[in-house]
């Protein structure tokens, strides 16, 4: 079974809670991701409590968190067909510790998905105008959905990579953008993004998420967990 786009929204909060309302098509199959990225003074402040769709609990694929003065958060968590409800509208609600500066949260639907675990790569850079990650695809027609962190540099917009479609795009003090690719042949791709202008982005925070199609094989059960990093990784 192929996999095909379904639906998307993102929304941009100077908050610690998010509800974000999304449409969800009736194709079989199905699989929600979250992408999720934020900022706070300290660690507590960008740990995630709660990542619901729907009332439900998200499994988390991968959440990094960095302190480089300011603490950055990039995470991606997933929602599979034997948990999400019929075609409709639903809340996506996320909510991280007191005292978070901001929130981005993108979520995007695809159908013909494999049921298992995605996977994942994520890579971080600072005082570049583009970066580049690439990652493994398991079975051929995969796609590649990919979550953009970029601070400062607001209103230079940010171009997709060769065979990437933009999906949402949220801007306020940070870029938050997200694009999805289809992958026709098992192997490593990439997946990027650069400023529009050429302008350097001070901080940039990239990560990807593959998904197999139904009846595509299995991928790794065990997601990527916590990782923390401390000063700069760049």
């Amino acid at each position: 079974m192929a996999i095909a786009f379904d639906a998307q929204a993102a929304v941009q909060e100077s908050d610690n809670s998010v509800t974000l309302a999304h449409t969800l098509g009736s194709g079989s199959n199905r699989i929600v991701l979250l992408l999720i990225t934020g900022t706070g003074p300290d660690n507590a402040s960008i740990t995630l409590s709660t990542v619901t769709y729907n009332g439900v609990a998200a499994t988390q694929l991968t959440n990094v968190r960095n302190n480089i003065g300011t603490w950055y958060l990039y995470a991606v968590y997933y929602v599979l067909e034997s948990s999400l409800p019929a075609a409709g509208t639903y809340n996506a609600v996320v909510t991280g510790g007191s005292g978070q500066y901001t929130m981005d949260v993108a979520v995007i639907s695809l159908s013909g998905a494999n049921q298992g675990a995605p996977t994942a790569a994520s890579n971080s850079a600072g005082g570049v105008n583009t970066i580049s990650t690439n990652i493994v695809t398991t079975a051929d027609d995969s796609w590649v959905v990919d979550n953009l962190y970029a601070y400062y540099g607001i209103g230079d917009g940010a171009n997709v990579g060769a065979g990437q479609t933009s999906r949402t795009v949220t801007e306020d003090f940070e870029v938050h953008r997200t694009s999805t690719k289809p992958v026709a042949t098992a192997g490593t791709t990439s997946m990027s993004w650069t400023n529009g202008v050429g302008s350097k982005w001070s901080t940039i925070y990239h990560t990807l998420a593959a998904i197999q199609p139904a009846g595509g094989g299995s991928p790794p059960a065990t997601p990527t967990p916590n990782i923390f990093m401390f000063g700069s990784n760049f």
